[in-house]
């Protein structure tokens, strides 16, 4: 079980209700879909909402630029001052 942030989709969402009706414990949810048991509980949680629409993503606060853009310039300015270059490497391994 990582629960590393993957996204589910509605569908798998969805199935998490089916699989605790079928008798399946939370936990082997989680495991079977890679998350965590909260995750398959609050899916749970939104699911007794009527519809399909309960297992959309809800919308999210955007989050800042980890960079800053006075990083970003100074960035390109070294790229442009020593010529790097944005190339795959090129020495060829014969």
């Amino acid at each position: 079980m990582s629960g590393d942030g993957v996204r589910l989709s509605p569908d798998i969402r969805g199935a998490f209700g089916k699989l605790v009706k079928k008798g399946l414990a939370v936990s082997r949810i989680a495991e079977l879909f890679d998350t965590t048991r909260q995750t398959v509980h609050r899916w749970l949680k939104r699911a007794k909402h009527v519809g399909r629409e309960s297992y959309k993503d809800k919308p999210r606060k955007p989050k800042p630029a980890k960079v800053t853009e006075e990083v970003e310039l100074s960035i390109l300015k070294m790229r442009t001052t020593f010529k790097w270059r944005d190339r795959p490497h090129t020495t060829r391994l014969d």
